[in-house]
């Protein structure tokens, strides 16, 4: 046996076990990025699919440098764009149209009725399985629905599973799905979102993941989109094992420093510019420079 099979799978499959799944984007496009073609093959099978986008992917201080008029306006445009765009996405995947939950972009993490919104949710639906950005991401919203997706499967025994999908950063595995018959439809999918594309080659970034994640899958396999499973009896030791909420303390606690921290080396930097400056007036001042101006004239102009 190849070592590397303790810590990648070798096989896949064509879709995920399920008859009733609940998708976790925590933004317009997550939901298409991190899990489409493995979507695309859910509902090929005849799976009911439920996407539920909980933000709206605009963040409050967009635009703040212009009156409040303006800037609501703005923001409330960039909403619907994203909106559309995910529908956009959803038609040519072949899933129902996606939910808009409306809670604020970049404050999932301090969002106290996020947990009770989705657990009714879940109760309205009753899904046996769930798709949520995973552990392993560093984006704050994207760990905030990790969070309360794990929390969730702790609560409720013999409910639904968990599968944790990659966007940011890649997790650790232990499910492939090869999407190599739906690669075109996930790439027209990706191809729904000019307004995130126009900033960041995220459609090609994913599909170099896709691409990768076919490694240890054989020359059929072009492309894989990667989960890590869990059921209700191994997310207790997985909880206690990677320990979400610490890591999220600690990454909360490093970028309130990294705030803090900031302005004080923007100073520093403005008084050591501010010394550099006076250098050089001082050394200009001096007898030694003036004397050798012209020197430097002749060079100059024999460069």
């Amino acid at each position: 046996m190849n070592i590397e099979q303790f810590f990648t799978p070798y096989t896949s499959s064509t879709t995920l076990p399920a008859k009733s799944v609940i998708v976790l984007a925590p933004h317009p496009d997550d939901e298409v990025f991190g899990c489409a073609g493995t979507l695309n093959q859910l509902q090929a099978s005849g799976t009911d699919i439920h996407v539920l986008i909980l933000t709206d992917g605009v963040l409050i201080h967009e635009w703040a440098d212009q009156p409040a008029e303006i800037a609501t306006k703005k923001r409330h445009e960039k909403k619907l764009r994203r909106q559309k765009e995910s529908i956009a996405a959803a038609a040519v995947l072949g899933y129902p149209l996606p939910q808009f939950l409306g809670f604020q972009d970049g404050q999932l993490l301090n969002e106290e009725s996020l947990l009770p919104t989705l657990q009714k949710k879940i109760e309205d639906i009753s899904p046996d399985l769930i798709l949520a950005p995973s552990i392993w991401e560093m984006h704050r919203d994207h760990r905030a629905v990790a969070q309360v997706a794990l929390k969730l499967l702790l609560k409720t025994p013999n409910s639904f599973q968990l599968a944790f999908y990659e966007i940011g950063v890649p997790l650790i595995p232990n499910y492939f799905v090869d999407i190599t018959l739906s690669t075109n439809k996930k790439n027209k999918a990706m191809a729904c979102f000019p307004s995130q594309l126009q900033d960041q080659a995220y459609a090609d970034q994913i599909r170099g993941l896709n691409l990768f994640r076919s490694y240890t899958l054989g020359p059929k396999v072009q492309s894989a989109e990667a989960f890590h499973l869990l059921n209700h009896e191994t997310a207790s030791a997985f909880n206690q094992e990677h320990q979400p909420d610490i890591h999220t303390l600690a990454l909360l606690n490093a970028e309130n420093v990294l705030r803090k921290s900031l302005p004080i080396q923007l100073l520093e930097n403005r008084k050591l510019l501010k010394q550099a400056e006076q250098e050089i007036k001082n050394i200009k001042n001096t007898l030694s420079w003036r004397i050798t101006a012209p020197l430097r004239y002749v060079r100059k102009y024999f460069n």
